[in-house]
């Protein structure tokens, strides 16, 4: 009796596990590339410059891309970026990237940064054509009146007010040194 039913099980598994409800065919993998409108970013300008990562057609599943950046330019101090890795919910083809320059005031010749397609999850391979993208920024003229190199003793105060569209905050700075200025101009970064 035990035979029987070991055979019986041996011959009805492999039918019911073909009747699981997934498909037999697997979906190809789609191809991921990279492209920007421009490859020159100008220093001063407070543009940004948006980076496309795009699927060559909507997967049924979703796929996750990391960005690996190089470059000579310097992520922080010369530029920012929004965001690393984009993620491509199922049916979605595109994704975008914002790279913003950072007004440095140093000569520091044509600096570059380089997106390319990196670690992906999902059903999904780098195009081999188009999967890297490089973005020169360019220096911006500096003024007459820059002086490099200058100290001066600060007291910054801060407040902070939370609204429930975001928060605003207000910075006051007392020059309590030697250090003159007819008018000075600071870009904070909150990080």
């Amino acid at each position: 009796m035990l035979r029987i039913v070991s055979i019986a099980l041996l011959l009805i598994l492999p039918v019911l596990a073909s009747c699981s409800g997934g498909s037999s065919s697997t979906e190809p993998p789609v191809d991921i590339s990279i492209a920007t409108p421009t490859t020159t970013l100008d220093e001063e300008s407070s543009n940004s410059v948006v980076v496309t990562v795009t699927l060559s057609k909507a997967s049924s599943s979703n796929i996750s891309v990391e960005l690996d950046i190089d470059g000579s330019a310097t992520r922080t101090v010369d530029y920012e970026i929004s965001t690393t890795k984009v993620d491509f919910p199922s049916g979605t083809t595109s994704a975008e990237v914002e790279v913003t320059p950072i007004r440095d005031w140093e000569r520091d010749p044509n600096e570059s940064i380089g997106l390319s397609i990196g670690n992906i999850q999902g059903n999904g391979n780098a195009d081999s054509e188009a999967s890297e993208v490089y973005i020169v920024l360019s220096d911006g003229a500096i003024p007459s009146n820059y002086k490099a190199n200058i100290s001066a003793n600060l007291i910054i105060f801060s407040r902070a007010t939370i609204f429930s569209s975001g928060i605003r905050y207000r910075f006051t700075v007392y020059n309590t040194g030697r250090a003159t200025a007819s008018s000075t101009t600071a870009r904070v970064a909150i990080r």
